[in-house]
């Protein structure tokens, strides 16, 4: 009898949650239209729970998502709680406390009109709980919006031969918000300096190096991201600068890698519970010409200032997304092209690229490609991604120098409260790289695809420990290799003497052997360990460490980094 009592309660409770899923789902909930950065730690859990197929017609193969979507993720998650590990629980209630509305409980410190709001003050008696806090919080029938500060201080240690360190800190403030539910906005804005220490061991961060107030003017740093998101039912359109990742995959995502700067872009989508299409145009960073038209490579003198000409740059991109219930099928298509500011020909949503390009007299770098996520069964779940930058039929199989791809495989197997994965990834000579360097796979010189350069592969085994907390322990261990071009110092400046196509800033020159095998050149072997977590001492504040060891040439080095933050950013 009580266990027929139990089994009709967690009928009465699963029937109450998914009417909960399908009225959010149904707009009878207001959701929050604008995108969750990619930096927040709910998309590791969210990447778990999508191996354990606990996430159905659901993919993280292009990030960000909106927080909608997100909270939509983890009512659904809610719901088949019975499959989840006490810890995993743990980890679901932390996350539901802070993205979930009706969850939340806030302390401001300005007076706010959110529900469920209380009259504890942030400076006061409200800094240290697990109340979600902020400046200014705003729930009507108009907006939903956040205020929230952003606060860190990040030290790092790095010992091989010798022992460098440094200490940054960085200040800023977030908005954030919704209107009428169906306009999202989002603001962050932040400004940093090296407090002490090496400023080179700074610039192992790619964030800094990318930086040109820090990286080139020796100053201090600032970031930016924000953007406006239009939603309405199956249509969506929205336009910013963020930090993206597109392509399946575990730590290589084949289009937009998660060190690329930020991305500004204009974008419109059409979306059901099955498919997606969408299209992005996009404004990149071309390489600064002196007066002369000479181009000025990254890491040169005399980079910036107003004599410095940089043509237009824009990416254009068509992605087709199927999703069916155990996965998703998407193909894509895009170009690069340069010194023009808008083509006519590119801004027609449905067209096929490489046929307008050609028709546009071949000048210009286009590519497709397509991503694959299955999950066979539960718990385990395979993605795979594949570039394809340009093929010669006849020279398959050879080691012509023109068949540019890459391409990147991997699985992960969840067990209750960790995954296991395992992932290769290979980039083929050449690839990225264009006959004119301003069309290359880059912007400001820096790749925006993978971490990996041309000439390159690497395998990883990686493990995320889901200990209850807000941050998993995340473990990675890699092994790469890089076939170098050869190289001399002719009157002072780096000359490619044998090109491999080892660098994505160096097309294939007349000269140049039409035989291009892999890993030809220098071989250059990496091998990397590293650990990283952190812990939420009260809610908003956490603290983040991260050790790792990289093995070069016979280098060894140390390199140890811990942080103290107030919301993730």
């Amino acid at each position: 009898m009580k266990d027929c009592k139990a089994h009709s309660s967690y009928v009465k409770k699963k029937i109450m949650i998914c009417l909960m899923i399908f009225f959010a789902m149904n707009g009878m909930v207001q959701a929050q239209v604008e995108h969750l950065p990619i930096i927040h730690p709910v998309y590791h859990f969210l990447e778990h729970c999508e191996a354990k197929g606990l996430l159905p017609h659901y993919s993280l193969s292009a990030l960000p998502l909106q927080r909608g979507e997100v909270q939509t993720a983890l009512r659904m998650i809610r719901v088949s709680e019975t499959e989840l590990s006490a810890y995993e629980r743990d980890v679901l209630s932390h996350f539901e406390r802070e993205l979930l509305p009706e969850k939340r409980i806030n302390t401001t410190l300005f007076e706010s009109s959110m529900p469920m709001n209380d009259s504890l003050q942030l400076l006061f008696d409200g800094l240290f709980t697990d109340r979600e806090k902020a400046l200014y919080l705003q729930k009507d029938s108009l907006v939903t919006f956040f205020a929230s500060p952003l606060l860190s201080l990040e030290s790092a240690q790095r010992t091989n031969d010798s022992s460098t360190s440094m200490l940054t800190g960085q200040a800023g403030l977030r908005l954030h918000g919704t209107l009428r539910g169906n306009v999202g906005f989002f603001l962050q804005m932040t400004n940093g300096a090296l407090l002490s220490g090496d400023r080179s061991l700074a610039l192992d961060d790619p964030r800094l190096r990318q930086n040109i107030k820090f990286a080139v003017y020796k100053s201090d740093f600032d970031f930016t991201e924000s953007h406006i998101r239009y939603d309405n039912d199956w249509f969506y359109a929205s336009i910013g600068r963020e930090s993206r990742s597109l392509g399946s995959g575990f730590n290589h995502h084949q289009f937009l890698g998660r060190n690329a700067p930020p991305l500004d872009a204009l974008m419109i989508g059409a979306r059901t519970k099955t498919f997606e299409y969408r299209y992005t145009h996009a404004s990149l960073l071309s390489l600064p010409q002196d007066p002369s038209g000479q181009i000025i490579l990254p890491g040169q003198i005399n980079s910036t200032g107003s004599d410095k000409f940089m043509p237009a740059k824009t990416l254009v991109m068509h992605r087709a997304a199927f999703r069916p219930s155990w996965g998703e099928i998407s193909v894509w298509e895009s170009v690069i092209y340069q010194n023009r500011t808008f083509d006519l020909a590119y801004l027609n949503p449905l067209s096929f690229l490489k046929s307008v390009e050609h028709s546009l007299r071949d000048r210009d770098n286009s590519a497709m490609g397509c991503d694959v996520t299955i999950r066979p069964m539960k718990n385990l779940i395979l993605k795979g991604a594949y570039l394809l930058d340009d093929l010669i039929f006849s020279k398959i199989g050879t080691d012509y120098w023109s068949n540019k791809s890459a391409f990147s495989f991997g699985t992960m197997y969840v067990f209750p409260a960790m995954n296991l994965s395992i992932e290769y990834a290979r980039v083929q000579p050449y690839t990225y790289s264009h006959f004119n360097v301003q069309n290359s796979m880059t912007s400001d010189g820096s790749l925006i695809t993978s971490s990996l350069r041309p000439n390159s592969d690497e395998i990883s085994c990686g493990a995320s420990i889901f200990h209850g907390h807000r941050y998993p322990i995340r473990l990675l261990i890699a092994y790469q290799r890089h076939g170098a071009n050869e190289t001399a110092s002719i009157n002072g400046r780096d000359t490619i003497l044998v090109n491999h196509g080892a660098n994505a800033l160096q097309a294939k020159r007349p000269f140049d052997s039409e035989s291009a095998p892999f890993l030809g050149g220098i071989l250059e072997e990496a091998f990397r360990a590293q650990i990283m977590g952190g812990y939420e001492i009260v809610r908003g504040l956490h603290v983040q460490g991260l050790y790792a060891l990289r093995s070069q040439a016979g280098n060894l080095t140390h390199y140890l980094q811990a942080s103290l933050r107030f919301e993730d950013f």
